[in-house]
């Protein structure tokens, strides 16, 4: 157990990036309507506050808050009931780097579960463009997903809600925000991340 779990790898975050955006424009229509499958994802900025907690034998050690700035990468896929209702499975990750001493350490936090999907005008089968709001409720983790087996993967509870406009047909920009807890414990010593991540995306939907 470590208190900042990381990793290297801004080439291969790069490279996610762009499987990403690969991903959610692979497809960029099915029938036209919000209604029926849906598939997607996005990429843009992060902003990552968390506070880490130690806690044994009914003692709690609480560290300074910090913050960094990174990526973010966003994955959906589910059914639209109707043009304005939409029920995914979603994945949201803030992506950070910071300097552990050693060198650079990526982190990938975020939460991931269900969410539903509200659009605020019904375009039917011509496009009309569109706000929409969002909430998910689900569980959260945090790992450094290039460093190996000496870091490990923390779990817990997380919650996610926000906003975006749908500007063109397949495509919006979105701006949310998730709070998540996710820990680890190991012989009676529990580590938790207190974590509220912020994001602003381009959104691609196939439809």
């Amino acid at each position: 157990m470590v208190i900042h779990p990381t990793s290297p790898g801004k080439a291969i975050m790069k490279k996610s990036i762009v499987t990403v955006l690969m991903l959610a424009t692979a497809v960029l229509s099915f029938d036209g309507q919000r209604k029926g499958f849906t598939l997607g994802g996005g990429a843009g900025g992060s902003f990552t506050t968390y506070k880490p907690e130690l806690s044994f034998d009914g003692s709690t050690m609480e560290f300074d808050r910090e913050s960094s700035g990174g990526f973010a990468t966003n994955l959906v896929i589910g059914y639209g009931i109707s043009n304005t209702l939409l029920l995914h499975y979603f994945s949201h990750t803030n992506w950070f780097s910071y300097d552990n001493g050693d060198g650079d350490v990526t982190v990938a936090t975020g939460n991931a579960g269900v969410q539903l999907v509200k659009y605020l005008v019904d375009g039917d089968a011509s496009f009309v463009p569109s706000p929409y709001l969002y909430g998910g409720l689900g569980w959260s983790g945090w790992q450094a997903p290039f460093e190996g087996d000496d870091y490990g993967t923390l779990v817990g509870l997380g919650v996610s809600a926000g906003a975006g406009y749908e500007f063109a047909k397949h495509w919006s920009v979105q701006g949310g925000v998730f709070f998540t807890n996710p820990s680890d414990e190991e012989d009676g010593l529990k580590l938790t991340y207190k974590t509220v991540g912020f994001h602003v995306q381009i959104v691609g939907l196939a439809y």
